[in-house]
């Protein structure tokens, strides 16, 4: 096997969306059915890192690592998965599963999460990656920074994938009375999670119907036919299609 069939095998692993690691391995195996299984390890790995989801097999967590501080913030963090990323009431077609590190480097902690859901039945899968740089300043005070990735794609009668990175400036937070540093640290990432991420997603999608698909798209195609903007009629027409068969 030559070398570009191996890095262009690895470039398409590496983008496959959450849960598809494996399909698309699958179907990659029936154009180049010779991967050495070392490829295969690495490239798995290297999705694992790229992703975040190496969280999941409990690869990329080390408990003991970074002393009080770490286990302080670790703590308040799979608590906060359990609230916010938590199973109970999905439909038994779903696959959930949610993993928190935290972890000294340098001078500062390093808190990832990772949060992935998949329903092969309903053709969508989707997964959500925060990492923080989080500095103690003192017991109660601490400074907090990071990115945020959501990924979606629905395969449904089509393919459609989101990647959105959303970064976050550093900000400085103060726990409240009878709290410390680490529950200041985490009530910030659910604010930024909530208002700056999804909330900018919802603008994103709330302004698709105001033009921005429409921008993308050339005023007259290469039919020659202006394309028909109005979402309703064309629901009207196919519901009325459905009806005659």
């Amino acid at each position: 096997m030559s070398t570009d069939h191996l890095s262009i095998a690895h470039d398409i692993l590496l983008t496959a969306p959450p849960g598809q690691f494996d399909a698309i391995l699958s179907d990659l195996r029936i154009l180049v059915p010779d991967f050495p299984e070392s490829f295969v390890k690495e490239a798995r790995r290297a999705y694992g890192r790229e992703t975040g989801a190496s969280l999941l097999d409990g690869s990329a967590v080390s408990p003991a690592a970074g002393g009080d501080n770490a286990n302080a913030l670790r703590s308040r963090l799979d608590e906060y998965l359990r609230l916010h990323y938590s199973s109970e009431g999905v439909s038994s077609s779903h696959s959930v599963a949610a993993r928190a590190s935290a972890g000294p480097r340098g001078s500062d902690l390093i808190a990832t999460t990772y949060a992935e859901r998949v329903s092969d039945k309903n053709c969508v899968g989707g997964s959500w990656r925060c990492e923080y740089k989080v500095q103690v300043l003192s017991e109660r005070q601490a400074t907090v920074g990071g990115t945020v990735r959501v990924r979606a794609h629905c395969y449904e009668g089509g393919n459609c994938q989101l990647d959105s990175e959303k970064r976050l400036a550093p900000v400085t937070v103060t726990a409240t009375k009878d709290k410390i540093w680490a529950d200041a640290v985490v009530d910030q990432m659910d604010q930024w999670e909530a208002e700056d991420v999804q909330g900018s997603l919802a603008e994103v999608y709330a302004g698709m119907g105001d033009g921005m698909l429409k921008s993308l798209r050339r005023v007259i195609p290469v039919t020659r036919t202006r394309m028909d903007w109005n979402a309703a009629g064309h629901r009207l027409i196919q519901t009325l299609n459905m009806s005659k068969k």
